[in-house]
């Protein structure tokens, strides 16, 4: 252990000890301190006894305060190493990097602004087409459940879902039907025909429904004449002419020309139906549920004349005729939208009314049918006489059904429908415009034909 003193005893005085007065003070080799160095090979595994007994306690504080010194190297050496691995996985971006990086966070921030904007959109129109509106029922098929009058609790109940309200902003302007085409620049297959055979009823008839077909009116009339006068004995010549009348709203005319199909043909149920669409239209409810019980009795599978005398029998207030043409129509059909649109109007004029149940019979139809002038227009006036809350939305559906109105008589019916939408919400001025328009439509000879518009274009200039 004397080397151990030596060592000691220089550490304490500084001084170097006689053995090593031969070493050369300067030297290309690091130096190290002895006394660390045999610290450091020194192992002080008290457990082991391998290391030698240590008596002083200065001694013991000097190896105490050794091993705390290496472990403290030994701690900073693997932060050290720690952090230039650390540094050296993820290096600093330059200044064209970061620019990039944000260029793209805002780029894709964007998309997705966009596609959330789309989708709130989406979720808004899944909203008004029936699944998504406060209180609105759930469009089932109703099946052949019978309505009964007698018994409010015997009547059919759609199903609702949880309210959700959507709230629809929406600054509309009604887009009108399309003009008629001019005769002029219309040309059919028949036409050929004609001038080789100008004697030939037949080919009349069939070019005046290629013109119907086409809303060229007056041209389809003028072909429907000629056929009557080359044979004033057919019932379908004076049946195209009703209706050719009829769109241009010579109500009076088409009137007598389907009566007279029917007193040659007594079996002429278009005729019949014809007459009752007409009657319903000019608000006598009465005689057109018997022209429509005449078009079924002649046709049994008519399931559309059924449904329309099931409107007719409710606009009358006959409840019960009313239930049984509806159950007849659905045990025909249950795909057509007229018979939800009828059946909706059974269940309203039911004591007391099922206007639930009449709601959901209109988004039915409506499912079935979602671009038609019939399904559009019957829930626009249904907000309008029933759900004030949802006028927004009539307005809307009042426009729709406008822009897929197929003849000058359904254009009409929109603009009336968006004008009283217009009236229950206090825009006098705007519902005085539409039913302007309706009325230029409607009226021929000073008389306007369809039922209500007068009125509700005076209650709108006042």
């Amino acid at each position: 252990m004397e080397f151990l003193d030596d060592l000691r005893e220089q550490r304490e005085t500084g001084k170097q000890s006689p053995r090593d007065s031969n070493v050369v003070e300067e030297s290309d080799t690091p130096y190290v301190d002895p006394w660390e160095a045999l610290l450091a090979e020194a192992s002080f595994d008290e457990a082991g006894g391998s290391s030698p007994a240590v008596t002083s306690k200065r001694e013991k504080r000097r190896r105490d305060k050794a091993r705390s010194k290496q472990t403290r190297r030994g701690d900073a050496g693997k932060a050290k190493a720690g952090k230039a691995r650390r540094k050296g996985a993820r290096p600093g971006l330059s200044g064209g990097q970061k620019l990039l990086l944000g260029f793209l966070t805002v780029l894709v921030v964007g998309i997705w602004i966009g596609i959330g904007a789309v989708l709130s959109g989406a979720l808004t129109l899944r909203g008004m087409g029936g699944a998504g509106g406060e209180g609105d029922p759930i469009p089932v098929d109703p099946g052949l459940v019978p309505l009964v009058d007698s018994d409010p609790a015997a009547a059919t109940v759609t199903p609702t879902v949880a309210p959700l309200r959507v709230e629809v902003l929406v600054t509309a302007t009604p887009y009108p039907t399309p003009s008629p085409v001019p005769p002029s620049i219309v040309s059919t297959v028949y036409d050929n025909q004609i001038l080789q055979d100008p004697e030939n009823v037949d080919l009349y008839l069939k070019r005046g429904a290629a013109y119907l077909s086409l809303r060229v009116y007056p041209a389809a009339l003028a072909d429907y004449e000629i056929a009557i006068g080359l044979n004033d004995q057919l019932s379908e010549s004076y049946i195209g002419l009703g209706w050719s009348q009829f769109y241009g709203f010579a109500w009076d005319a088409a009137e007598a020309a389907f009566a007279t199909a029917i007193d040659l043909d007594e079996d002429a149920s278009e005729a019949y139906f014809g007459l009752g669409l007409l009657y319903y239209y000019r608000g006598a409810y009465a005689e057109a549920a018997q022209g429509f019980d005449a078009a079924a009795e002649i046709d049994p599978l008519n399931a559309e004349a059924e449904a329309w005398m099931a409107l007719a029998a409710a606009r009358a207030g006959d409840v019960r005729e009313a239930v049984d043409a509806v159950n007849r129509a659905m045990q025909i059909t249950q795909n057509l939208p007229i018979v939800y649109v009828a059946r909706s109007w059974s269940q309203r004029v039911q004591d007391p009314p099922n206007l639930e149940g009449a709601h959901g019979d209109l988004l039915y139809a409506l499912g079935l049918a979602p671009n038609q002038f019939l399904t559009l227009n019957a829930l626009a006036a249904f907000y309008a006489d029933y759900r004030p809350d949802r006028l927004s939305e009539a307005e809307v559906r009042a426009i729709h059904a406008g822009e897929w109105a197929a003849n000058p008589v359904e254009q009409a019916l929109s603009l009336q429908t968006l004008g009283r939408v217009y009236l229950a919400l206090d825009r006098k001025a705007d519902a005085a415009r539409v039913l302007t328009q309706a009325a230029e439509l409607a009226t021929v000879e000073g008389i306007v034909y369809l039922d209500g518009l007068q009125e509700d274009l005076l209650q709108a200039q006042q």
